[in-house]
C-alpha cells in the first residue's frame, strides 16, 4: 500500500497509506490512518506527498520535463519537475511533480489547483540543477532528440543486449516500432515507453481517465480518422484542438487534422490501450448508435408502432429489438463473458454479464423492451414464446468474428416476468495442453500415466464454471497423437477437439449418457469422455466401462476430491467397484485474479486470520493482497482467474480405505500423507504471490 502524507490548509498533516486508488478527478482522497479512514477533499489540501518504492522512484526521475517553483498557500516552497497535467478546464484538478535533488523525501507530490499561491520558473534556483540537466530544458528544436533505445537505456528500463535484439527483429522484417517489440516481449510496460516518447519528443502525457470529451471534439475527428492514425480527441477551441497519440512519430496526422479542422494541432502521449479503449467508448457506439443508444431505440420502437394490436413476435421481429439483442450478445463475446442474465424487475429490465465468475451489470432497459426483448431471444433458441408459465430451454449458434459461438439458453418464469439466463459456449479450436493449465509436473506425469493405461477411471470434480470441461479437453488434447479410438459423449459439445469423434446428447429424444454411453461400448473404443457422471445408471456403466478394458474420463459436481467416492457410493455403485476402477480424482476450482495494475498490499483483516486459525493455519506472516480497480480491470478489481486444485492418486492404501467406507476426513488425512496438496494449502500459496486475496481462499472449507 502506498504510503502518503497531507498538507493540510490549517497548518497539520495527516500521514497513513492510500485506502483505494487516487484520483484527481473524484477531488479527494482516501487515507488509512492508525486504522481510521479519513476522506480529504481537495479544499481541505494544500499539496499530497507520494512515498514509493526505490524503483517507482526512478521511474518518475525523468529528463527533459519542465522545471518549477511551487509554492502552496500554506507557504512551502518546491523545486519541481512537472510530470502530468491535466488540459482540460472543467477538470483541472491540479497536476504532479517529482522534486528535484531530493532523495530522500518525498517520490512525487500532488499539487490540487485550490492549494497553489504561486507556481512559475523565473524565481527557480538553476544552481540546484546540475547542467546536463539544464541542457534538457533547451526547446526541442535546439538539441538533438535521444533514441528511443537509449532512453530506455539509461533508465534501466532494458538492457544494450535487449535493444539490439529488438533491432534485428526489425531488420529481419518486422513491421511493429521498437517500442511494441519490447512491449510483446516484456522487456517494458506501455507506461514506461510512454515515458521515454514523452522525453524522446518533448510531449505531455495525459490519463484519459481524467478526460470528457464534449461532442463538438468529436465531430471534429471522424471516426475513420481516428481509426486510421490511432488518436483520440480530448479538447478543442475555435483556435486549436489537443489529440491524444501513441505515435508521435506520424507526423502526417498534423497536417490532416489541420486541413481538416482548421485549426492548429497539439499532440499530448497517451497509451495505445487507452486509446483503443476510448476510440471504441465514444466512437464505436456512435457508428452503430441504434444498437446501444437505449433512448433511441425505445424512440424506434413507439416510431415503429408496436402497439398492444401487435403480436409480441411481431415486436420481438422488429429492426430496433432485434438490434439490441444482437448488441447485448456481441458485447457479451467482446467482454468474455460466459453467462448473459436478463432479469426482470418491477420498473426495468436488468442486464448482467458473468465475467471471471462474477456478476456485473451490464445495462438496465426500460420496461417497454423487456418483454419484446425476452421474445427475441425465445424465438431465436426455438422456445414456444406463447407459453410463459413453463421453464424452457433452447439454444442458438452465432459467428462473431468468422468463429462460431453457441449460447444455451434457460427461460424461467418469475414475479416480474420470464427470466433469461445464457450460457456463451466458444466453439474455437482451443490449443491449451495439460501443461498449459497450470498443474504441477508430476500430477501431469500421473493424469498422462492413467488415461493411457488399459482400463480405469479419471474423474474431475468441482462447481459449475470450474473448468472442468476444459480439463477434460486437454486430457484428449494430450492423447490426440496416440493410436487409440477416442470418443466423447457431451451435453453440451462446449469445446472442439479435433481428432476426437465427439457426440451430443440429446434427453428430449432419448439419447441419453446411459443409452449413448451402451452404444459406444459397442463401436470399440479405447477411451471415452463422459461429459459429466449424473445419475446412477450413468454411473453403474461407467463403472463396467471402466471394469471391461476401457479407459473413461469424467466429471461429477463435488467439493473434494475424496467426496468423489462417497458420491459414487450414493448413486449405488459398490465401494468395491468405486476403489477397483477410479485411479485419479481432480478437485478444481477457479477463484478471481486480482488485476496487478491496481493490486496493493494490505494487512490481513483480523477476522479473516481468526478464521484462518481456527482451521489450523499459521496465520504469523500471511500478508493480503487487495486490487480496488482501476481502467485496465474497469474498476472491478479482477483480471482473469487462478486454477487451484487438488490431485488425489489412488494407491494401495487408499483403495482399501474406498473398500472399507472410510470416512471422508480418513481418506483426505491418508492422501495429504501420500503427498496430496489441498485445494486450501494451493489456494493460500496464491494468495502469498498476490494472485489472489485472502478472503476467496474461506469458501473452500466449506463442504
Amino acid at each position: 500500500m502506498e504510503n502518503v502524507e497531507c498538507k493540510l490548509i490549517d497548518g497539520d498533516s495527516v500521514s497513513g497509506q492510500l485506502e483505494r486508488a487516487f484520483r484527481p478527478i473524484e477531488g479527494e482522497i482516501a487515507i488509512r490512518s492508525q486504522d481510521r479512514i479519513q476522506v480529504l477533499t481537495f479544499d481541505q489540501i494544500s499539496c499530497v506527498l507520494f512515498t514509493t518504492t526505490p524503483n517507482e522512484r526512478d521511474q518518475f526521475k525523468v529528463r527533459g520535463l519542465k522545471a518549477e517553483e511551487i509554492k502552496t498557500i500554506t507557504h512551502e516552497v518546491y523545486q519541481v519537475r512537472i510530470i502530468h497535467e491535466d488540459i482540460t478546464e472543467n477538470l483541472n484538478q491540479g497536476f504532479y511533480g517529482v522534486p528535484i535533488n531530493q532523495e530522500n523525501g518525498p517520490s512525487y507530490i500532488f499539487f490540487p489547483k485550490t492549494g497553489i499561491e504561486y507556481r512559475g520558473r523565473e524565481r527557480f534556483d538553476k544552481n540546484q540543477i546540475n547542467a546536463s540537466e539544464e541542457k534538457d530544458h533547451t526547446p526541442s528544436g535546439e538539441q538533438q532528440l535521444q533514441k528511443i533505445g537509449e532512453i530506455l537505456i539509461d533508465y534501466n528500463l532494458a538492457t544494450q543486449e535487449q535493444i539490439n535484439t529488438a533491432l534485428k527483429a526489425q531488420r529481419l522484417g518486422s513491421t511493429k516500432y521498437l517500442g511494441e517489440i519490447l512491449i510483446a516481449n516484456k522487456i517494458i510496460t506501455e507506461k514506461e515507453l510512454l515515458m521515454a516518447l514523452a522525453l524522446k519528443f518533448h510531449l505531455r502525457s495525459v490519463d484519459l481517465r481524467d478526460i470528457y470529451p464534449n461532442p463538438e471534439t468529436l465531430d471534429l475527428v471522424p471516426l475513420e480518422t481516428a481509426r486510421k492514425f490511432h488518436i483520440f480527441p480530448i479538447v478543442s477551441d475555435k483556435k486549436k484542438i489537443t489529440i491524444a497519440t501513441s505515435q508521435p512519430t506520424d507526423i502526417s496526422v498534423i497536417d490532416t487534422l489541420r486541413f481538416s479542422t482548421n485549426r492548429w494541432v497539439e499532440m499530448v502521449l497517451a497509451t495505445h490501450k487507452q486509446i483503443e479503449t476510448y476510440i471504441i467508448k465514444y466512437y464505436e457506439n456512435e457508428s452503430d448508435r441504434d444498437e446501444i443508444n437505449i433512448e433511441e431505440v425505445l424512440s424506434d420502437i413507439e416510431h415503429e408502432d408496436l402497439s398492444q394490436e401487435i403480436s409480441i413476435k411481431d415486436e420481438a421481429e422488429a429492426a430496433p429489438v432485434i438490434r439490441l439483442a444482437n448488441k447485448i450478445l456481441q458485447n457479451a463475446v467482446k467482454e468474455g463473458s460466459s453467462d448473459i442474465h436478463l432479469l426482470p424487475q418491477e420498473k426495468g429490465l436488468k442486464v448482467s454479464y458473468r465475467v471471471n465468475g462474477l456478476l456485473q451489470q451490464y445495462l438496465k432497459l426500460d420496461r417497454r423492451v423487456s418483454k419484446s426483448l425476452v421474445a427475441r431471444f425465445k424465438i431465436v433458441s426455438l422456445m414456444d414464446i406463447t407459453e410463459r408459465r413453463l421453464p424452457q430451454d433452447g439454444r442458438f449458434k452465432v459467428i462473431f468474428n468468422n468463429r462460431p459461438v453457441e449460447f444455451r439458453v434457460s427461460c424461467m418464469p418469475g414475479q416480474h416476468g420470464e427470466n433469461i439466463v445464457m450460457r456463451i459456449l466458444n466453439k474455437s479450436n482451443d490449443t491449451t495442453g495439460l501443461y498449459d493449465l497450470g498443474l504441477d509436473t508430476k500430477d501431469v506425469e500421473t493424469i498422462r500415466h492413467i488415461v493411457r493405461s488399459t482400463h480405469g477411471m479419471m474423474l474431475v470434480t468441482g462447481p459449475t464454471g470450474s473448468g472442468k470441461s476444459s480439463t477434460l479437453a486437454a486430457v484428449l488434447r494430450d492423447l490426440t497423437d496416440e493410436p487409440k479410438h477416442m470418443l466423447s459423449l457431451e451435453d453440451p459439445i462446449e469445446i472442439e477437439v479435433p481428432g476426437i469423434n465427439q457426440i451430443q446428447i440429446h434427453e428430449k429424444i432419448g439419447f441419453t449418457f446411459a443409452s449413448a454411453l451402451r452404444n459406444v461400448l459397442r463401436h470399440d473404443p479405447d477411451i471415452i469422455m463422459l461429459g459429466e457422471i449424473r445419475d446412477s445408471e450413468t454411473a453403474k456403466i461407467s463403472v463396467q466401462a471402466a471394469l471391461t478394458g476401457h479407459v473413461l474420463i469424467s466429471t461429477l459436481h463435488t467439493n473434494s476430491a475424496a467426496a468423489a467416492f462417497s458420491r459414487l457410493s450414493d448413486m449405488g455403485v459398490e465401494p468395491y467397484l468405486v476403489s477397483a476402477t477410479v485411479k485419479g480424482i481432480m478437485a478444481q476450482q477457479l477463484l478471481p485474479r486480482l488485476c496487478l495494475e491496481c493490486k496493493v498490499t494490505q494487512k490481513p483483516d483480523d477476522k479473516i486470520l481468526d478464521f484462518l486459525s481456527k482451521q489450523g493455519i499459521d496465520t504469523k506472516d500471511l500478508i493480503d493482497h487487495v486490487s480496488p480497480g482501476c481502467e485496465n480491470c474497469r474498476d472491478s478489481g479482477i483480471s482473469g482467474r487462478v486454477l487451484v486444485y487438488e490431485f488425489l492418486a489412488i494407491n494401495r492404501d487408499l483403495q482399501a480405505l474406498v473398500s472399507q467406507e472410510a470416512t471422508l476426513e480418513t481418506i483426505q488425512k491418508t492422501a495429504c500423507k501420500s503427498g496430496m496438496r489441498t485445494l486450501v494449502q494451493m489456494a493460500l500459496e496464491a494468495s502469498q504471490k498476490g494472485l489472489i486475496s485472502l478472503d476467496r481462499i474461506l469458501p473452500l472449507f466449506i463442504e
